[in-house]
């Protein structure tokens, strides 16, 4: 792109102008791609380090022991078992001495 860009500048210019947009074009094309490369990679290896922390590509992705029920169903629960225990439970057997 640069190559194409350099060579339709010098193209105004004249035959040298042709020559020498060529070369910077493709010599400021190449700087161009080597940064964004570069950048590319930086960014996925940043991105995998994020990951590996995060774990969100392994590992559990840093949650804790996570409970299924609210703390309010849970207490519904405790005091429904309550209430059946009590309720619920026969009666101990009569004895007589």
């Amino acid at each position: 792109m640069g190559v194409g860009c350099g060579f339709v500048i010098g193209a105004m210019i004249g035959p040298l102008g042709v020559l020498l947009g060529v070369l910077f074009g493709g010599v400021g094309g190449l700087i161009v791609g080597r940064v964004i490369e570069g950048e590319e990679q930086r960014r996925d290896r940043r991105t995998r380090e994020l990951d590996a922390i995060i774990g969100t590509t392994t590992g559990d992705m840093g949650a804790g022991p996570v409970s299924l029920y609210s703390t309010e169903a849970r207490r519904a629960r405790e005091e429904t078992q309550r209430w059946a225990d009590e309720w619920l439970t026969p009666p101990p057997p009569l004895t007589t001495r």
